[in-house]
């Protein structure tokens, strides 16, 4: 069930029609305190086998876990993750718990940021609760990566489950013209796709990014006389990628796969 949920590019249908994107998934099942076993391209400041010092940086037992173990822990002060690349979120969410906290002053600070470098305070949690808790926050488009710090005065907290999502028509404005465009064949034989706009006859900027969220194709989609746009991704590996098709203030994602 949990490797089903943290499926990167998970499509799940609505009855409205609306669709939720998962840009970023981090499960932690196969981290065990070796910075080895821990997602790529993630930055962890501090990793810790069992027997480590203080302790192990994992929780596995129950109750310390989200959805299934392993979770991270934060185990020392000042201990950081920040998240790989992503784009198009409007959604973050995760699983915490405190442990030990008490009455001490415990933060949990999350910060945002475009470009990695610059990092602005998004959230802070100071009322850290002892039974796993559901953390939900909207997040603005312009944000790229997440870093998340403890700092700590006694007691450690679990974290898993961690999700980026972009939700498709949930509380976002949606353009007429733009609802229905598509990509085909998808999925793709050959990494060749045509970008379907429909009646949108305004120009488009389309980025490709894979599944770690690291760009990997873009292209200025200029108007033309059926709104119909070749893309070539034949350099690209097989698997699944996704498209952020973006004209003026609208922009809608897709997943793209390339077999």
């Amino acid at each position: 069930m949990k490797k089903i949920y943290a499926l990167l590019f998970a499509i799940l249908i609505a009855g409205t029609g609306f669709s939720q994107i998962t840009l970023l998934s981090q499960d932690f099942n196969s981290y065990d305190g070796d910075s080895a076993n821990f997602l790529t391209d993630y930055y962890v400041s501090w990793n810790s086998p069992v027997n480590g010092t203080p302790s192990a940086s994992y929780y596995s037992s129950t109750g310390n876990f989200g959805l299934s173990a392993n979770s991270y822990k934060f185990g020392i002060d000042s201990a950081t993750i920040i998240t790989p690349y992503f784009a198009g979120a409007d959604l973050l969410r995760f699983w915490y718990k405190g442990n030990g906290t008490g009455t001490a002053p415990n933060k949990f600070m999350i910060y945002t940021s475009s470009d990695s470098i610059t990092f602005t305070s998004f959230d802070s949690i100071t009322t850290i609760p002892s039974t796993g808790t559901i953390y939900n926050q909207a997040l603005d488009s312009n944000v790229h990566y997440l870093k998340f710090l403890y700092l700590k005065a006694v007691g450690n907290f679990a974290f898993d489950d961690l999700t980026v999502l972009n939700n498709q028509g949930v509380g976002i404005k949606k353009a007429t013209n733009f609802n229905n465009f598509q990509a085909y064949p998808n999925p793709s034989a050959n990494g060749i796709f045509t970008i379907d706009l429909e009646n949108y006859i305004a120009s488009a900027d389309i980025v490709v990014f894979n599944i770690i969220g690291k760009q990997v194709y873009a292209k200025k989609l200029s108007p033309n006389g059926n709104n119909k746009h070749n893309i070539d991704l034949s350099a690209l590996p097989s698997g699944s990628y996704f498209a952020s098709v973006k004209a003026g203030s609208d922009k809608k994602m897709l997943r793209l796969v390339i077999n």
